[in-house]
């Protein structure tokens, strides 16, 4: 059961690492909105 639940832990973090930068983003303002000059 343990070695289950692991399994699933483990795919879990894998399957959200290359959304981790989007869930951190949420909340802040558009790094592309830094950039420019806004009038």
């Amino acid at each position: 059961i343990w070695a289950e639940f692991l399994v699933y832990v483990v795919l879990g973090i894998v399957w959200a690492l290359p959304f981790r930068a989007v869930f951190r983003g949420v909340g802040k303002p558009d790094p592309d909105r830094i950039d420019k000059p806004t009038d």
